[in-house]
């Protein structure tokens, strides 16, 4: 069997094996050298530099493994061959580390990433199997995923013809090409469902969820595969719930039978909402047949502060209209009373009232439930605008119900206003439009501002008069904006929104704040400014890594816990400050200023994210701190694990998520931070965070 493998991995491979530095195989750990202060600043300014051949070929392993950490996580180009070299090393992690650094550098250096890569999953066969070569198997299919190319693809698929522990890997790797590009060789959609048929738990179906669509024949494999594996619990369960919103309407049947079933998780009944929702007409249906029986078990229950709650909005959510749900469950979860309710309570009552007000509503904006959904002040009625807009998108905005719509995009609750301002995609009917969107951009609100750019960046035409000229008003505010532009700054999503929506006009008056971006040490502004080059004109032009100036003063933290009072009960955070000590000590030193007292969660995605951090509540606030360093790695994001929320690489400042189940393609994405306790599940948006406080974990002697 052994010698099987090997002959089918060497297969893949052309070149001779590398060799391993001469003291490699040293594996004693001792105490943390100076050198890797040195590392940790290479780390926090991108500068490859700074971490020198004597540190990647230290005898000591440890050292070695935070250089090669250190490079992995700058990813500059010039650290590929290194990196590559580092590929020798008998150290698992060395060997992990590397892999994920040339799988981030795989872009410019393919195929002779996937090449040695290949060689080195080869040379890793020849060894008995062990949980210390897993994980540096497992890093070279995760790397040879990020470089998504045909060969990395066939390379994998040949894996998953291997022993469990193998394959397992090469499925993640092979669900990184499919969310990277969309698409999937037929044999390897084959070679994942034969691999789900023999292991019916579901895992193998992981890579689908990331397909837009399958053929015929594949829904239909998938359909039976996918269906057998809801049958019994299993860690991978959940991956054939979402995989089954691919199979078309017979799969309708099987998600409806998890989302009714006492035996699946609430995450997983989420899951199967969401499912049921993309299948169309038949989802539709199973949908509104379910409701009844999750209306009464929740109110009946009364489990509006359990993560039941976040199943039925799920589920309201996932309906198109009323038509063929029970009349009666929608009409009495839209007169919920509220008299006597806590803050919680009431805030989940009324978004449930307003969803189904807004699915009884059908076109009209005027409806009286609907206008009654949320009782709440005017200047704080959230949830009902937010409702009035749903039923505003299913209609033409036009007229009176263009007149309201107008009212909406000029609202002074942000989240509201960028939620009308987001209906511009769709709706190029509505009246005002470039009015509305210069508004916008002048707006003291990022996140408005943010959301205007988006628009323009993806429909440009929004931002054209009738004459089919772009507005002057729109060039003038846009032109403000970049002449503000700060590469410095930390709101770096609106910045580079900006950026995008200057080169989808054409406007050649962006070029200075192109290249203040080119040169930021900011590398998703250095992404932007690339595209937009090429945009305009010059799809040559590359903005080169360029090292930043900071210097890591903080003082050196262990790890920390933080406990949360909110209004739905205590919660709380274990932080690694030892192995991500950038964003670690960033959460530590926010909560000691107090920064997130008081302050709400503001966006929960039920059965997968609660995300929290942003004084502002719409997902582009934070304060102005520079922004935090991405720490990633390869390892997988399991249920509870809280990370840092980006909106590119290097962006994050003040947002963290905490996972609620297993997410593998946050892996390699965001930096991984510690782990929550307590019922985070619980929680939906507008939930209060009333304290925080910093505890020091002590070690057990």
């Amino acid at each position: 069997m052994k010698q099987a493998l090997v002959s089918l991995l060497l297969a893949l491979c052309s070149c001779e094996k590398s060799a391993a530095p001469a003291d490699a195989g040293r594996t004693q750990a001792p105490a943390r050298p100076p050198a890797l202060g040195n590392l940790l600043q290479a780390e926090l300014r991108r500068d490859p530099s700074g971490v020198s051949e004597e540190e990647r070929l230290s005898p000591r392993v440890e050292q070695r493994r935070e250089a090669i950490r250190t490079l992995a996580r700058i990813a500059d180009p010039k650290s590929f061959e290194p990196l590559a070299q580092a590929l020798a090393d008998e150290d698992a992690e060395v060997m992990q580390w590397a892999a994920f650094g040339v799988g981030q550098l795989c872009r410019d250096h393919e195929p002779e990433a996937v090449r040695r890569l290949a060689l080195r999953a080869a040379s890793l066969a020849t060894e008995p199997a062990s949980d210390t070569n897993g994980k540096a198997w497992s890093g070279i299919a995760f790397a040879l995923g990020r470089c998504a190319s045909d060969e990395a693809e066939r390379t994998l698929r040949s894996w998953l013809r291997l022993r469990a522990p193998l394959a397992a890997s090469a499925t993640l790797g092979i669900a990184q090409v499919a969310r990277s590009r969309k698409r999937l060789d037929d044999a390897t959609i084959a070679a994942l469902l034969d691999a789900a048929s023999k292991e019916p738990s579901g895992a193998a179906l992981h890579p689908l969820e990331s397909l837009p669509a399958l053929g015929a024949a594949a829904r239909d494999r998938l359909l039976e595969v996918g269906s057998a594996a809801l049958l019994e619990p299993s860690p991978g369960r959940a991956h054939a719930v979402r995989a089954l919103a691919k199979a078309g309407a017979g799969a309708a049947t099987p998600l409806r039978r998890l989302l009714d079933s006492k035996t699946a998780t609430d995450a997983e009944r989420a899951d199967a909402a969401r499912s049921l929702a993309a299948l169309g007409s038949a989802g539709q249906a199973e949908l509104a047949g379910a409701l009844p029986a999750q209306t009464r078990a929740l109110i009946d229950g009364k489990s509006w502060l359990t993560s039941a709650h976040g199943v039925l909005l799920t589920l309201l959510e996932g309906l198109e209209s009323a038509k063929g749900a029970d009349a009666a469950s929608l009409s009495e979860l839209s007169e919920l009373p509220l008299e006597g309710e806590t803050a919680p309570v009431l805030r989940r009552k009324i978004m449930l009232r307003c969803r189904a007000a807004a699915l009884l509503a059908g076109r009209s904006s005027l409806s009286p439930t609907l206008l009654a959904c949320d009782p709440s002040p005017p200047a704080e009625r959230r949830e009902g605008s937010l409702a009035t807009l749903k039923v505003l998108a299913r209609g033409p905005l036009t007229e009176a119900r263009g007149a309201r719509f107008v009212e909406l995009a000029r609202a002074e609750d942000r989240v509201v206003r960028e939620a009308a301002l987001e209906l511009l995609v769709a709706h190029d009917e509505a009246p005002r439009i470039p009015e509305l969107l210069e508004s916008a951009l002048l707006a003291e609100a990022p996140g408005v501002r943010a959301t205007a750019a988006k628009v323009i960046a993806r429909y440009p035409a929004r931002a054209q008069l009738p004459s089919e000229v772009v507005a002057p008003g729109v060039v003038q505010a846009l032109s403000k904006r970049l002449m503000e532009l700060d590469v410095t700054a930390s709101d770096v999503e609106v910045s580079a929104s900006l950026l995008d929506a200057a080169a989808s006009l054409s406007l050649l008056g962006a070029k200075p704040a192109l290249e203040r971006a080119c040169r930021s040490p900011n590398p998703t502004l250095r992404k932007h400014a690339e595209r937009a080059y090429a945009q305009l004109g010059e799809p040559g032009r590359r903005c080169e890594n360029v090292p930043g100036a900071e210097t890591w003063t903080a003082v050196p933290l262990g790890r920390q816990r933080l406990e949360l009072e909110t209004d739905v009960g205590p919660l709380s955070i274990t932080l690694w400050g030892d192995k991500q000590p950038f964003a670690a000590t960033r959460l530590v030193e926010l909560s000691r200023e107090g920064f997130f007292d008081g302050m709400a969660v503001h966006r929960v995605v039920p059965g997968f994210v609660a995300q929290f951090g942003d004084p502002d509540g719409d997902g582009f606030g934070g304060p102005k701190l520079p922004p935090l360093r991405c720490q990633t790695s390869p390892d997988a994001f399991e249920a509870g694990r809280v990370g840092v929320a980006l909106a590119g690489r290097d962006t994050g400042v003040s947002q963290f998520f905490v996972t609620l189940r297993a997410a593998p393609h946050l892996a390699g994405e965001y930096s991984q931070i510690g782990e929550a306790e307590g019922g985070w599940d619980r929680l939906a948006a507008g939930d209060r965070i009333l304290r925080v406080r910093v505890l020091e974990v002590r070690s057990a002697k």
